[in-house]
């Protein structure tokens, strides 16, 4: 058979023959270099044996000679010897001493590949020996050594040439037996078409007998059979679809189905319930198909879903409109919520009667989350556009209130223009205090995404996936506090957060380290906020994340979370993961802060408020001081800072009310059992001492049911959350919540109304 050269290019060109034989050159390369390590190895033994031996036969034939001219003191007789012994092959190097000195020295002594030898002199006295000195010789190894490279480079180039030899020989052959044909049977099924008549896949090899039919014979015969099979099933579908009319609906049904493309399929009955949905439904959402079938679009979305209008939808479907991309939210099997876009086209039969909708889903949970986020990076560059007006306008307002009441301070107490300059103040504060809700306002984030979380629970659930992402070099710990409170947060978001901390930790390690995370509920006062800037007096829940790597400069912890900043390799960080983390904790209304040494490691602290219940707005008509609602009950003032509790207090007390004042809950709860007949309950929403006015006001309205009470409050990031909340008590407290700063005419509205107002 003529393979040249045609073929022996051919068989190059086979993947599976050149892997087969690099396989073989591979393994015989390194039998090859194995056995020949092998031989040299011992060869290099025999050598050194031979030169020991003769080394020995050294000892053996000069020794006696020259202990006899050392005995006699014969210089010139050790010279002859010791030429005698230098001009051997082997010898470099050689010294006489005797007890004292060193008599003779010829040769090199330069250090290398040599065997050191020693021989004691000893001079045989009338039967006495007597230990006269020492002959050292140094024996060069450099004939052994060049003798094994020698050979080794000989071996080396014969096993290479060899291997390659059989390396090509098996590459040829397993491509003319093998590879050739599978590439046949590949082309073959490659252009396979149930729709065109095929010639029958053949060989380009001998026939060969029934009996000795090998490997691929039978695959030939296989496919054979296979294609007879596929011919007979396909005729058998065409001529079923021609009979039913099954090839029209079908072309509808997928026309349909590619003009609305998505995640899954589905149609409705002429009763707007869902008829048939396809598999990949069960496999996003992790809900079975038949829990679907027979119910409607609405009962299976999210309560409450704020995204869409549904009465508009309900009249698209029962206008029979076609509708697109209609967004609203339901809850995966895993309790996650999920955002989705569905689009629908009315069904209609022949005769123009209704017959339902056919559509497609599509999950856009992600891409609303980048929407979500793009949103706020806007809203963040936004903030940063409005600092320096923020800051200037705050400036001119304290100035304006400061100025005022530096005149007024100046000016004598009776004088007429006193009211005129209050009032400019008063206005001023006004003013700021709209800014001030104006900016709540703008940092407000639609909640419905938000869950209440044990963050406990989250780590838990993450410590597998971060074991699995670190090396195995880095030790995972946790050290997680028992009765956590909860956090109201993206569980999604907190996962990616604790990841890319992980992640970062481990870079952090490269040759390896401890990665610990903790959790504890942590309360913040007034000397933690002073020495902590960003940080607010309230309820966390701490999480920190530790490692024992490399740690971090101060100035590289200034800049950590700035997009875009990375320590890293070009390439090898975006320098947006601790951005990320940065804009989840401010997002929660938390805040993080880094401790870091170089050498020591470095632990970031994530500060995330705790879950509780907030406060919605009370507005009060302003009225002319003259005009004011006034009493005389008494009323429970409770507020951690003193001078509005002061403040508060005078203002009651110049409408008539009889006050008493209280810093925390605690004390709150003693006095109303202390103090009879205290009408009214006025308390600050945030306050110390693990109690905060919901707390509060639940105690009191349970040993106090006929108690009256309102709430202040100036912080109202998540005020809607307390109104999810099942409890019509709290929920009236928050709905009739006096918003601080409030002024006199404020305060004096919202105390009469609610002392009013009927339990």
């Amino acid at each position: 058979m003529n393979i040249f050269p045609r073929d022996l290019l051919q068989s190059f060109k086979g993947v599976l023959a050149k892997k087969f034989a690099v396989y073989v050159f591979l393994a015989s390369t390194f039998l090859s270099l194995l056995i020949s390590s092998y031989q040299l190895y011992q060869d290099y033994l025999l050598d050194l044996s031979v030169v020991d031996q003769r080394l020995d036969e050294l000892g053996t034939t000069q020794l006696s000679n020259m202990s006899l001219h050392l005995w006699n003191y014969d210089q010139e007789g050790l010279s002859v010897v010791s030429e005698a012994i230098i001009a051997l092959d082997l010898i470099q190097y050689i010294e006489i001493k005797n007890v004292r000195e060193t008599l003779l020295v010829m040769g090199d002594k330069e250090q290398g590949n040599i065997i050191r030898r020693v021989y004691p002199i000893n001079y045989d006295s009338w039967g006495t020996p007597h230990h006269v000195g020492d002959m050292i010789v140094y024996a060069s190894l450099e004939s052994v050594y060049q003798h094994i490279f020698d050979q080794a480079l000989v071996i080396a180039v014969g096993n290479i040439f060899k291997t390659f030899i059989v390396s090509a020989i098996i590459l040829i052959v397993f491509y003319r037996v093998i590879g050739r044909h599978l590439a046949r049977v590949g082309d073959f099924a490659t252009h396979f078409s149930v729709n065109e008549t095929v010639k029958k896949l053949e060989l380009d090899r001998k026939a060969t007998h029934e009996d000795k039919k090998d490997e691929l014979d039978r695959l030939v015969t296989a496919i054979g059979k296979m294609q007879d099979r596929i011919d007979l099933a396909f005729l058998d579908v065409v001529a079923r679809e021609k009979a039913e009319g099954f090839q029209r609906q079908s072309d509808d049904r997928f026309r349909d189905f590619a003009e609305s493309s998505s995640d899954w399929f589905w149609e409705m009955d002429a009763n707007l319930q869902f008829s048939f949905i396809s598999d990949r439904y069960e496999e996003i959402t992790g809900h079975s198909t038949a829990d679907l079938i027979g119910s409607k679009r609405w009962d299976i979305a999210s309560k409450p879903d704020l995204l869409q209008d549904w009465d508009k939808h309900k009249s698209d479907l029962y206008a029979r409109h076609s509708f697109r991309n209609f967004s609203y939210t339901i809850e995966t099997k895993d309790k996650k919520l999920m955002q989705i876009n569905t689009s629908g086209v009315p069904i209609f039969d022949q005769g123009g009667e209704f017959k339902g909708y056919r559509g497609s889903t599509t999950d856009v949970t992600e891409q609303k989350s980048l929407e979500m986020q793009l949103h706020q990076s806007r809203r963040l560059e936004a903030v940063g556009q409005l600092t320096g007006g923020i800051a200037h306008d705050f400036n001119n307002i304290l100035g304006i209130v400061s100025g005022n009441l530096e005149i007024v301070q100046s000016l004598p107490p009776d004088d007429s223009r006193i009211p005129h300059r209050l009032d400019v103040a008063i206005k001023s504060i006004n003013r700021g205090a709209e800014i001030t809700r104006k900016l709540l306002g703008f940092s407000r984030k639609n909640p419905h995404e938000l869950q209440f979380v044990d963050l406990n629970v989250s780590v838990n659930n993450l410590i597998d996936l971060i074991t699995k992402s670190l090396t195995v070099s880095i030790e995972v710990k946790t050290d997680l506090a028992d009765g956590l409170s909860p956090v109201k947060i993206d569980p999604g978001d907190f996962d990616d957060v604790i990841l890319n901390l992980a992640l970062n930790a481990r870079d952090a390690m490269p040759d390896g380290g401890k990665l610990t995370i903790e959790t504890e509920n942590k309360k913040l006062g007034k000397k933690f906020v002073q020495r902590n800037s960003q940080a607010v007096i309230g309820n966390f829940v701490l999480v920190s994340i530790r490692d024992t790597g490399t740690g971090m400069t101060e100035n590289v912890a200034d800049k950590i979370f700035e997009p875009f900043f990375t320590t890293k390799e070009v390439g090898k960080g975006t320098g947006l993961g601790l951005s990320m983390v940065y804009g989840f904790v401010e997002r929660c209304g938390g805040f993080i802060t880094i401790d870091s040494e170089i050498g020591r490691g470095t632990t970031f602290h994530l500060f995330i408020p705790q879950a509780g219940n907030n406060e919605t707005d009370l507005t009060v008509p302003d009225i002319s001081n003259g005009d004011l609602p006034t009493g005389d009950e008494k009323i429970l003032i409770v507020d951690d800072e003193e001078d509005l509790r002061n403040i508060a207090a005078y203002n009651l007390g110049e409408l008539g009310y009889k006050t008493i004042c209280s810093e925390d809950g605690p004390s709150a709860l003693k006095m109303l059992e202390q103090e009879p007949y205290i009408d009214l309950l006025f308390s600050d929403v945030v306050m110390p001492n693990d109690m905060n006015a919901y707390e509060l006001a639940q105690k009191a309205h349970k040993s106090h049911p006929h108690l009256k009470m309102l709430l202040t409050s100036g912080y109202d990031k998540n005020l809607s959350d307390i109104n999810n909340i099942d409890d019509p008590f709290l929920i009236k407290l928050n709905t009739t919540q006096l918003k601080k700063p409030y002024s006199v005419s404020e305060l004096a509205v919202a105390v009469r109304r609610a002392l009013d107002e009927e339990l």
